[in-house]
C-alpha cells in the first residue's frame, strides 16, 4: 500500500485530524506500509503535502494546521495558505546588502 493510500486508511479509521508523525506510527503499526527509511514520518508528510499542493481542492487530504491533516471530506477549516508576497518580500529584505 503507498504511503497516501496508508494516511487515508488511518484517517478514516480515526475519524479525526492527525499529525503526520501519528499517522505514520499507525500505518506502521498497522502494516499498512513498508519501508527501509530512517525517516518513514517525512516521507508520509512530504506525500501528503505535495499531494495537495499538486491536487489543490481535488486532493482527498487537507492539511488543518502545520503538520495535521485531516479528510477533505470532513469539511474542516483548511490551514491558510501563507501570504507568498509577504514572505518573498521579508526575505529579499533580509538578504540586502546595504555596505
Amino acid at each position: 500500500m503507498s504511503f497516501l493510500d496508508a494516511a487515508q486508511t488511518v484517517l478514516a479509521a480515526a475519524g479525526e485530524p492527525l499529525h503526520y508523525k501519528e499517522i505514520t506510527e499507525r500505518a506502521l503499526a498497522q502494516n499498512l506500509v513498508a519501508t527501509k527509511g530512517a525517516t518513514p514520518w517525512d516521507t508520509m508528510n512530504a506525500q501528503i503535502s505535495t499531494h495537495i499542493k499538486r491536487k489543490g481542492e481535488a486532493s482527498p487530504f487537507m492539511r488543518t494546521k502545520p503538520g495535521v491533516f485531516a479528510l477533505s471530506a470532513w469539511g474542516l477549516d483548511r490551514e491558510r495558505e501563507p501570504d507568498l508576497m509577504w514572505t518573498c518580500t521579508k526575505t529579499r529584505r533580509k538578504s540586502v546588502r546595504t555596505a
